[in-house]
């Protein structure tokens, strides 16, 4: 479908792209023959089709097939462009994510209210208004007037979300519902944060605006930090989750689609914290190797938070493509004693334990200013694969010869460039010859001559070799020392 939007919009470029919307809505609801003369709202919205359009509508009625109301969702976010995509990080969200997060947040026996902090065309909404219909058994009307309600800062994204939600009730129920839905042209972060908005919502639901910190008009910026999770420059979508769970009652639920970043980085450590600090029950689903939208470079997760338990359990599960919805496991780790402002790592609850207490240790590697690792200029020298070991020495081959060299002038090196596994670690360890003391301090040669003569025979054999690393240009090294310590 992507390609016939395309070359639709080649053809008739010079159109402004609500008239081609309202032209679909019109070859729809044609198509579909729902009779919608009695609904003066869509007569209204039609109304911008005008006779010199013609030409436009029978294209649509000739290149397009819809099957359902999502592919008219579709067309509307195809015929997004780029650049408003970009400041209002608007992504349609397929149906089966859709209905996967809305079956596991609507899950009260009465009667949820259903909001949707960032709705654009109301596709999270439309969805779940489905759901409630099926389940509570309650007209369209009904559901629009006082089960779901949605904001979103673009004006022209909430008419297509009222035109959307009449087309669903005249469709399926023969009446539409008009104006009777509250749908609300705001700035959600800014809307929201007022008081009057505090735990009064039932269940939270949606995808939030996937903008970077660059891309963030002023006014956006300046409502981003009102939000207690902001730390340094954070992707748009960051915020979006404090604010659902602030209007969220306190038994409430919330699921979002949203960018995975959150775990990891250093402006989602705000986020952590905050939610650590509160013990809500967390449930991540990570596409974290599959890329769920095709033009956007986010990967992205399902994360539903439970306000109403607070157990500091966050089930995860790692899912390989779309079909993994249905068949996946959850591994439950307790986030209370995740240390401050670190990255939460999930996936093999054995290695992720190692990995956090390994970051928590009081001394770490840069603490001792390691420069350069280990360099030698002369590795083939100096590092070796033992080919057989006794009490005292490990026996090497060096130029076609066997040589011993004591084992306590040696340490082990590992060359992170050829480990892979495990097994390399074990298989491909080698020795060094290394001609320091504790704390650095260089061996001087009578005393390597003494206590380690045969290394040092090995050493002096090569000194030539030694001395003209560096092209000779450092006069100031003993001969047998690397030329750069770490």
């Amino acid at each position: 479908m992507k390609s016939d939007v395309q070359k639709l919009m080649q053809k008739f470029k010079d159109t402004d792209i609500p008239i081609i919307e309202a032209a679909f809505v019109k070859v729809y609801l044609q198509k579909k023959n729902i009779f919608f003369e009695n609904s003066r709202f869509i007569c209204s919205y039609l109304e911008r089709v005008a006779d010199r359009d013609a030409e436009l509508y029978r294209y649509i009625f000739d290149s397009f097939h819809f099957g359902q109301i999502d592919d008219l969702i579709g067309i509307f976010e195809l015929l997004l462009n780029s650049e408003n995509k970009k400041m209002n990080g608007m992504i349609y969200t397929p149906y089966h994510i859709k209905k996967y997060i809305i079956e596991h947040v609507i899950v009260q026996n009465e009667i949820p209210k259903v909001v949707d902090p960032a709705c654009g065309c109301g596709s999270f909404l439309l969805t779940a208004a489905q759901f409630l219909k099926e389940r509570y058994g309650l007209s369209y009307k009904e559901i629009f007037g006082s089960y779901i309600v949605g904001f979103d800062i673009d004006g022209h994204s909430i008419e297509k979300a009222k035109v959307l939600f009449n087309i669903l009730s005249l469709e399926e129920e023969g009446t539409s519902i008009e104006e009777g839905c509250e749908l609300h042209t705001v700035n959600s972060l800014q809307e929201l944060s007022k008081k009057t908005y505090k735990n009064r919502y039932d269940v939270v639901i949606g995808n939030p605006p996937y903008v970077r910190a660059k891309n963030m008009e002023k006014q956006v910026k300046e409502s981003v930090k009102l939000w207690s999770v902001v730390s340094g420059n954070v992707d748009l979508y960051i915020p979006f989750y404090q604010l659902a769970v602030e209007i969220l009652k306190l038994d409430g639920v919330m699921g979002y689609i949203s960018p995975n970043t959150f775990l990891q980085s250093v402006n989602g450590k705000g986020l952590r914290n905050y939610l650590v600090g509160r013990g809500y029950k967390i449930a991540v689903l990570d596409f974290r190797e599959t890329k769920m939208f095709q033009d956007i470079s986010y990967y992205t997760c399902i994360c539903l938070i439970f306000k109403g338990k607070s157990t500091y359990d966050l089930d995860y599960a790692l899912l390989n493509g779309e079909s993994s919805l249905d068949k996946y496991e959850f591994t439950t780790y307790n986030i209370k004693n995740y240390p401050v402002n670190k990255e939460w790592r999930f996936g093999n609850s054995r290695i992720d334990d190692i990995i956090r207490r390994i970051e928590s240790q009081p001394h770490r590697l840069e603490d001792y200013k390691i420069r350069n690792g280990l360099a030698t200029l002369k590795n083939d020298l100096y590092f070796f694969s033992v080919k057989r070991v006794d009490n005292n020495y490990y026996y090497r081959t060096y130029r076609g010869e066997e040589v011993a060299i004591e084992k306590e002038i040696c340490i082990s090196v590992a060359k992170p460039n050829i480990m892979r596994t495990e097994k390399d670690l074990e298989e491909k360890i080698e020795k060094a010859i290394f001609p320091y003391k504790a704390g650095g301090k260089i061996i001087d040669e009578n005393e390597l001559s003494f206590k380690y003569p045969k290394a040092y025979d090995f050493l002096l054999s090569n000194k030539q070799l030694l001395l003209e690393r560096d092209k000779g240009k450092a006069k100031n090294y003993l001969f047998h020392t690397w030329r750069r310590e770490g």
